[in-house]
């Protein structure tokens, strides 16, 4: 079985990561939007995808994965829920365009 984390617990992860190892946000928002665009493109390799991005990093995985999937030939819709805050966000939802 696998543990869920709260939010917290995954940003003092990504911190970690950020800090300790020197990668850069954009680099680890990169790496986790393709993972889980590749399991939603694993479960539904045919199947059209709505995401519904916020103003913040979440938002930014969120545009990341529609690039992925849009690369991949997915019929990809992005709601923008709120304009991007964050430069991880703004950054992404500017390359998915």
């Amino acid at each position: 079985m696998r543990g869920v984390y709260r939010a917290k617990q995954v940003r003092e992860m990504d911190l970690d990561i950020i800090h300790k190892l020197g990668m850069p946000a954009h680099t680890l928002m990169e790496i986790a939007g393709k993972g889980a665009a590749d399991l939603i493109h694993h479960l539904h390799p045919h199947e059209a995808v709505h995401i519904f991005c916020g103003a913040g990093n979440n938002g930014g995985d969120g545009y990341v994965i529609a690039r992925w999937l849009a690369l991949w030939g997915h019929i990809v819709h992005v709601s923008v829920i709120s304009p991007p805050k964050t430069e991880s966000c703004t950054t992404n939802h500017s390359l998915c365009k």
